[in-house]
């Protein structure tokens, strides 16, 4: 993967199947992927819609922001009571 021309590669980390998990995980194997992942070309643009294409924004450290909170989140509904919630919805 890492002898492949950098066109192929981010045609191959565009690919659909492909989530932001994916390439988190895909950027954290080596440098040249690292590299590859970075918010220059086309591995992101499912966030583009949330900003103004004159911001300068790192994907990869948006995403990772994201995540965190997310986990974080997760992690709080997690530890409230189980008498603040009921079964019937």
């Amino acid at each position: 993967l890492t002898d492949l021309p950098g066109e192929l590669l981010e045609l191959i980390l565009c690919c659909d199947v492909l989530g932001a998990a994916d390439i988190g995980r895909v950027s954290c194997t080596c440098r040249r992927l690292r590299e590859a992942c970075q918010p220059r070309g086309k591995v992101w643009p499912s966030l583009l819609k949330y900003y103004s294409h004159s911001d300068s924004v790192s994907w990869l450290e948006e995403y990772k922001a994201r995540h965190n909170a997310g986990l974080e989140a997760q992690r709080i509904v997690a530890s409230f009571s189980k008498r603040f919630f009921s079964e019937h919805v």
